[in-house]
């Protein structure tokens, strides 16, 4: 367990992956209908950023951890947050909006920092402490979407919306440096093939208990994506605030049973 724990990356690097992974979920919300005027759209249309990001992002969560079973952590990592600084480049330089839901969709890259933070937390970290470990990285999950739409909403009232896709450019440029510098690898077995890894999403398919926990998942992150698309008619000002006090309100319990979670794994180990 020492050399473990030698490997294991700082807690506050998996920290900062993962809100990073979840930050541009909705820190441009508030630019909605300013993109649509910009590049001459119905609103519905640069709805689709929302949705389709959605979907990209749940597709790559699954890709990304498998991908990193077999080929390291690290490398992952590495290529989607290139690919999210890219993404976010390409969202800040469009003309049109074929190329900003292209690139909107690619910045779901960015998720699979989420997935490595779970996988090296797996790799180098005992049943009592796994728990107590991805109470605190999934804090992040709660915290950045109350200060995102603060944040954007302000950088789209002073500098445009644009302004939010350059902050997303430069954060992603702050995460290959996370990544490259001060995330050791830490899946020193890889598997032996990627099919055998998609393999295990038949045994998921097949658990009743697994459907139990993705249903109540999709439920509440349903109703938030339900808020998001459909919060418009304020100035950006009003909206970036009204945006962050209803995630404050939402994700408040989610936050305080992370908390829970952590007091009660370290009394009380889960068992397999």
């Amino acid at each position: 367990m020492s050399s473990q724990a030698q490997e294991a990356p700082p807690l506050s690097v998996l920290i900062a992956l993962s809100a990073l992974a979840v930050l541009p979920i909705n820190m441009f919300v508030p630019s909605l209908p300013s993109i649509a005027k910009d590049l001459d759209v119905e609103f519905a249309v640069v709805n689709v950023a929302i949705a389709g990001y959605a979907l990209a992002t749940a597709l790559t969560h699954l890709i990304a951890g498998t991908l990193s079973d077999r080929f390291g952590r690290k490398p992952v990592a590495l290529i989607a947050m290139a690919i999210f600084v890219a993404a976010s480049i390409g969202c800040s330089l469009a003309v049109d909006i074929r190329t900003f839901l292209l690139c909107r969709l690619l910045q779901g890259a960015v998720i699979a920092g989420y997935a490595v933070s779970l996988g090296s937390i797996r790799d180098t970290s005992d049943e009592r402490a796994v728990a107590s470990r991805i109470g605190y990285v999934s804090s992040a999950w709660a915290v950045a979407p109350m200060i995102g739409p603060v944040l954007g909403g302000m950088l789209d009232s002073r500098f445009g919306w644009r302004a939010n896709f350059i902050a997303f450019a430069l954060l992603g440029i702050a995460g290959l440096y996370l990544v490259a510098f001060h995330l050791p690898e830490t899946n020193r077995h890889p598997s032996k093939s990627v099919v055998l890894q998609f393999r295990g999403y038949g045994e998921l398919l097949r658990s009743r208990q697994f459907f139990a926990h993705a249903l109540c998942m999709a439920l509440a992150s349903g109703t938030l994506y339900v808020f998001l698309g459909g919060t418009t008619g304020r100035s950006a000002t009003r909206r970036h605030v009204w945006h962050g006090a209803w995630l404050l309100h939402g994700t408040g319990p989610c936050r305080l049973h992370h908390w829970e979670l952590r007091c009660w794994t370290r009394r009380f180990p889960p068992t397999l």
